[in-house]
């Protein structure tokens, strides 16, 4: 997967959070499911993506995005948290994290929203604007609504207040000082873009819509209002879904197809693996797939019904495997 809305994942060097105990044995082959707003620790994992195990490790739970980086499967907690938390063996643990928190010491830090891992480091943003290592766009305490960065094709294109801008960038290294210049998004109030298997897609109140520059944008599909659910590339597959709950699936994101409606919500994560697909709602139902078309509910080991909420965060998802 390349840099898509928060994460790179298949990096060979982490070394900024890697600190397990000396002699940890990196699991393989197993689901890691995080994100339980009702609690700072809980999280589960899988060899099947059917059968479940709840654990427990600090700051895995409340979950802005779950990525599997080289050997580490690493979440970003968000909330009044905002850190970050490691661990290699994702069934036996520890778990590890960074210590620190990762919004920026302003008075336009508040919560953190969304984040994004380059080659560079880590860089954030809510609200408010972004920041990294120092530098970054506010806008003086007035909200921007800044709601999707992201990297791809030699482009970092962001989203901020339903506007689509991206700047031409021959190093994938976080944009400090890049001019941004506007694109016609194709669809109606972009919220998200996301950039997975050499292709944009951008989310809007009437559909979806793709492009390969960030410059030239062409809709693909006018179901709905996509805004504020994931969009998630997985195992070849791309997964979509509608304020409604409906999710559509797609092969390429050019041609998108209706699946069965995930229990009325929206669509928070998906992941690919042991030749099946996981997908999980904000209202905490699991599903499992093996071929992407046909869906069978599967048992969630955290008790309740509010699992994650996804009003802002910007997770790549709350699903991953490695």
């Amino acid at each position: 997967m390349a840099i898509s809305t928060v994460a790179k994942s298949g990096l060979t060097t982490f070394d900024k959070f890697q600190r397990t105990s000396a002699g940890n044995t990196p699991a393989t082959g197993v689901f890691v499911m995080a994100g339980n707003n009702t609690s700072a620790s809980n999280y589960a994992t899988s060899a099947d993506g059917i059968t479940w195990t709840l654990r427990s490790g600090t700051h895995m739970g409340q979950s802005w995005g779950l990525y599997k980086i080289g050997s580490a499967f690493v979440n970003v907690a968000g909330g009044a948290a905002n850190v970050v938390s490691t661990v290699i063996d994702a069934v036996n643990g520890p778990v590890t994290t960074g210590g620190t928190r990762l919004a920026p010491p302003t008075t336009d830090a508040g919560s953190l929203d969304g984040v994004v891992y380059t080659n560079n480091g880590w860089a954030m943003w809510n609200v408010w604007g972004w920041h990294f290592n120092g530098f970054g766009l506010t806008n003086g305490g007035s909200s921007i609504t800044f709601t999707s960065l992201v990297y791809g094709n030699g482009r970092w294109v962001r989203v901020t207040s339903g506007n689509i801008a991206y700047s031409i960038a021959t190093a994938e290294k976080f944009p400090a000082g890049l001019s941004y210049t506007g694109a016609t998004s194709a669809v109606t109030s972009p919220h998200r873009v996301v950039f997975d298997n050499g292709i944009f897609v951008a989310s809007g109140s009437n559909g979806l819509a793709t492009s390969t520059d960030a410059i030239t944008w062409t809709q693909r599909s006018s179901a709905g209002d996509f805004r504020f659910n994931r969009i998630i590339f997985a195992g070849g597959l791309w997964f979509a879904g509608l304020s409604s709950g409906a999710f559509y699936t797609s092969p390429d994101a050019i041609t998108w197809t209706a699946r069965t409606s995930m229990a009325g919500s929206n669509l928070v994560g998906a992941t690919y693996g042991a030749g099946v697909w996981c997908v999980m709602t904000a209202a905490g139902s699991l599903f499992s797939s093996p071929d992407g078309t046909t869906w069978t509910s599967r048992t969630n080991p955290v008790t309740g019904t509010n699992w994650i909420t996804d009003s802002t965060a910007q997770g790549s998802s709350v699903l991953a495997f490695g």
